[in-house]
Formats: C-alpha cells, structure tokens, sequence
C-alpha cells in the first residue's frame, strides 16, 4: 500500500496548483468563464472527469476590456489577453513576473501552451468528477461471498477517487474459499542499496515497475477476510471486506463523525484522511 500511495501523491504533483502560474487563455465567444476541461503533459492526458477527482479545477475569465483572471480552486492570477483570427496571447501576472502564452481557438475550445510539453485546454462547461460510492459494508459475510475474479480499479485517496491506471497500479485477485491470488503490476519508489547514494545525490529516487504474484491464505476476521504479512517477503496485507452494491475494498474503514462545534464557537472544515482501493468483480 505504501507503494501506491507513493505512486498516487507523484501523478498529484504533475497535477498540482503549482502550474497556476502556468494557466493561459483562449476563446469561443470569448468573454465570460472557461473551465479547465483537459491537460496533456507528453504523452499523458488528463480528461475533466479525472482532473475533478483529483480536486484539480481551475476557471478563466476572459473580460471585454482584455483583462483576464485564470483562478486554481480559490487562487486567481491577474493578466491581460488579445486574440485575432483565432490565435492570441495570454500575459499572467504572478509575483510581480509577467509570463505570456500562446492560445489557440480550436473547435469551440481555448487551447493554451504552456509550455512545449504541456497544453490546457478550456470549455465552457463546468466538469463534473466520477465518484464511486461503495455503500454499506456487508455485516456477516460467508467466505464463498468472497469468491470470483476482483478487478482493482479505484483509490479512494484523502477524499478524492482516483483510477488505478493513472498511477500505473493493477490488482488482480482471484479468491476461492480463502485462498486469495494475488496479482499486483506497479511502481515502487524505494531505493535497492546500490541505488540509494545515487538517488540521494539526485533528490529522487527513480521508480521501477514491479509485478507480484502470490498465493495468500485469508481468514474470516469481524466480517474482513484478512492476509497478515503474506507474500515471498511478507509485505501483502489486506483487509478485504463486501459492500452491499457489489464492491469489495481493501482499506476500507467508516468515515469519522463530524464533531458538531460548541456554541458560539466556528465548526472546524473536517478533511477526510481513509485510503483505500476499490475492487470490482469480473463478470
């Protein structure tokens, strides 16, 4: 698990409010709001769907007078924009800096550079994120309710969903009875001890992908079928439990109870801090 979430906080950073700076600006009917609706670094594109699971949802405002703010959630950066014929610029002011970008009006659609390895492009429709709503634990469980082919195909990662093939994850498991296995494609991000004073000149350890298959026993535990320290080198835990629409999630604990505030006194903005994977099962 440690691995995953090592994978799932580096997409993060690809994706993360830091390119607010790095925001730019297009049209269609050009004035009013634009919402973010895809980014492509390289070869890896971010659709809406998966830039609203990770939280990442950024609006352009371009004004009449050629005044323009792109705004990161809450963070707005001031700028000034120009388009002709269909292609412009966009100059963000940021730290006293101004940075122009290149944009582009492409199919009813703003395409921004920001770079030569990324663009943004921005619609005028709001994305709305793909959530996966596990439902109710199953309370008593048989072990045979456990059986079948289990496909992983979600995080659910500090109050985001995030897909498993995003952060280059796979899971497998095949359970009868029990007998759980295991199949697991990723990336670790840990050192080997030749690598590490390489790694730690470079200030980052360069992943390498992994594939694990095992064969794990479980057993029955409050409802869970539970693995305890399995695999070759027993690092495989799980905690396996049914919810009642049909998924089954390794991880998965109850959301805490919101504390209702004293009077007189502000309620405290409350962050969900679980993680867990989400399994379906193959038909």
């Amino acid at each position: 698990m440690k691995k995953l979430i090592a994978a799932a906080l580096a997409a993060l950073m690809i994706a993360s409010p830091s390119f607010s700076a790095h925001v730019y600006a297009a049209e269609a009917d050009l004035f009013g709001e634009w919402y973010l609706s895809s980014m492509q670094q390289g070869e890896e594109v971010y659709d809406a769907s998966i830039l609203a699971m990770m939280g990442m949802t950024a609006t352009m405002t371009l004004n009449e007078d050629g005044t323009a703010v792109v705004a990161m959630g809450e963070e707005g950066t001031e700028g000034t924009w120009t388009m002709e014929n269909g292609e412009g610029t966009i100059t963000l002011v940021e730290d006293g800096e101004p940075t122009d970008s290149a944009m582009s009006l492409v199919d009813g659609q703003i395409v921004i550079s920001a770079d030569e390895d990324m663009t943004m492009t921005f619609g005028r429709e709001m994305p709305e994120a793909e959530t996966v709503e596990v439902g109710a634990v199953v309370e008593n469980p048989e072990l045979a309710d456990f059986n079948g082919t289990w496909n992983g195909n979600t995080a659910f990662f500090f109050g985001m969903t995030l897909p498993l093939n995003m952060l280059g994850e796979e899971f497998t498991l095949t359970i009868e009875d029990g007998t759980i296995q295991y199949h697991h494609v990723g990336t670790s991000y840990e050192a080997g001890e030749e690598e590490t004073e390489e790694a730690e000149e470079a200030e980052a350890e360069e992943p390498a992908q992994i594939v694990e298959d095992f064969t794990l026993q479980g057993e029955l535990v409050d409802g869970a079928l539970v693995v305890e320290n399995g695999g070759d080198e027993g690092t495989v835990n799980l905690s396996l439990k049914l919810h009642e629409n049909g998924y089954m999630t390794d991880g998965y604990t109850e959301p805490a109870e919101t504390e209702e505030a004293a009077e007189g006194e502000e309620e405290e903005e409350s962050f969900d801090f679980r993680y867990y994977v989400i399994y379906e099962k193959a038909e």
